[in-house]
């Protein structure tokens, strides 16, 4: 998880990277948000063995500013790691896939070997190995599962060590059927695409970003964080939340004060649905506008103080209240922006069927779905990007139109 960067574009200009998909993008570390995301974090959650040490190391990095350094503090040759462990029900035959990027402290560091790990039934894949430098290589493994399993991981080891043998680990992702899923953190769930950007946001900003969750507004069990706007001292935040009441929810928290400033019922979409959020702070007041399977949403309320300098995707600073799903296409302008400008940036992250991954696949059928047979479909969403010939109505030739386009990437 690296810093966002900042990059220039035509007015109003774009402080951050246009397309930061904080999930399912390899560059993200997932086994470990602690590494390159939360300042002043000192421990990681890995499991050693063999007399092997792990810290967080600024020394080198894949992606952000810091990785995972592995030392060996005795003169065994076998050093071994591994992340922490993902819970859920996979059931035999599910697709697993695992990659991390390994850098070695030496010109030839030796042959290091990636392994999955199926805890519940103790059964390993076949391992990926491949002799390390001081480059970054990539290992990457596939193992479709023999049994069911509900806890997997990732299992980093060595044979030849020496007593001075060190390497670094970092942007390691652990994939289920091609979606990268959440790691155990310090024994908590914590989602994976929980990550931290800063941003030094101006008086008058705007900040657009998609979502995918995992369930409906109906089944979501207890108030999530979609994302949350911190200052610098964590004192004080703004908050998007989807609540208990289907509602979503952008709020000012002040210690153990929330003020909620705008509010729009959140209609009964389908679990892994693209949701489309612009939050516009102006000189008068803020606004919330949400493009959703069932159409356009507009909330506003009374301007916010808060002045923000960071961004957490999924939960509030803390890490709490966590939302989880997938997080792509995050862009923060330093205007206020437009209604109509919202729709053009919204409507260009739409095209194609774009969904986080980048592919027409289910995301997409979910889309079709709901808006099946809508002969109301017109500018500027054509019934949220179902209608593709734009005749009006979503039929079957938007689906034959969807099929041809499957599983690949969805861009014109």
């Amino acid at each position: 998880a690296s810093e966002v960067s900042t990059m220039s574009f035509p007015e109003p200009t774009v402080r951050t990277s246009w397309g930061i998909s904080i999930e399912p993008d390899e560059e993200n570390l997932l086994a470990d948000p602690c590494y390159s995301s939360f300042e002043g974090c000192t421990q990681s959650s890995w499991t050693t063995y063999y007399n092997t040490a792990i810290e967080v190391s600024s020394e080198r990095a894949h992606s952000g500013s810091n990785s995972l350094k592995v030392s060996n503090t005795s003169n065994y040759i076998t050093m071994e790691i591994d992340s922490p462990i993902v819970r859920g029900n996979f059931p035999a035959g599910t697709a697993v896939s695992a990659t991390v990027r390994i850098s070695g402290q030496n010109i030839d560091t030796g042959r290091i070997y990636l392994t999955i790990w199926d805890r519940t039934n103790n059964k390993i894949s076949t391992r990926t190995n491949k002799r390390i430098g001081c480059g970054w290589s990539e290992l990457t493994t596939y193992w479709q599962l023999p049994f069911n399993s509900g806890s997997l991981c990732v299992d980093i080891l060595t044979w030849g060590a020496t007593s001075g043998t060190v390497f670094y680990v970092d942007s390691a992702t652990l994939a289920i059927n091609d979606v990268p899923v959440s790691f155990q953190i310090g024994g908590q769930q914590r989602a994976a695409e929980t990550l931290s950007h800063r941003v030094a946001f101006p008086s008058c900003w705007t900040d657009v970003f998609c979502w995918q969750p995992p369930y409906s507004p109906s089944a979501t069990n207890g108030t999530k964080v979609i994302k949350s706007w911190s200052v610098e001292d964590g004192s004080s935040w703004l908050q998007l939340v989807l609540d208990n009441a289907d509602n979503f929810e952008l709020e000012e928290v002040n210690g153990c004060l929330t003020k909620t400033l705008a509010s729009i019922h959140a209609p009964d979409f389908l679990p892994g649905s693209l949701i489309r959020f612009a939050v516009v702070q102006d000189v008068d007041g803020i606004a919330l506008h949400i493009l959703c399977p069932q159409g356009w949403l507009l909330a506003s309320g009374s301007r916010t103080e808060v002045c923000p300098t960071t961004v957490f995707f999924g939960s509030t600073p803390q890490g709490t209240m966590q939302a989880g799903g997938l997080y792509s296409n995050a862009r923060v302008y330093d205007a206020n922006m437009t209604r109509e400008q919202i729709v053009q940036v919204i409507n260009e992250i739409a095209e194609g069927f774009q969904s986080g991954s980048g592919n027409v696949s289910f995301s997409d059928l979910f889309v079709l779905t709901e808006n099946w047979l809508r002969t109301d479909c017109s500018d500027p969403d054509w019934c949220n990007h179902a209608d593709k010939d734009m005749s009006g109505a979503v039929d079957f030739r938007d689906f034959a139109n969807l099929a041809a386009s499957w599983w690949s990437n969805g861009s014109k």
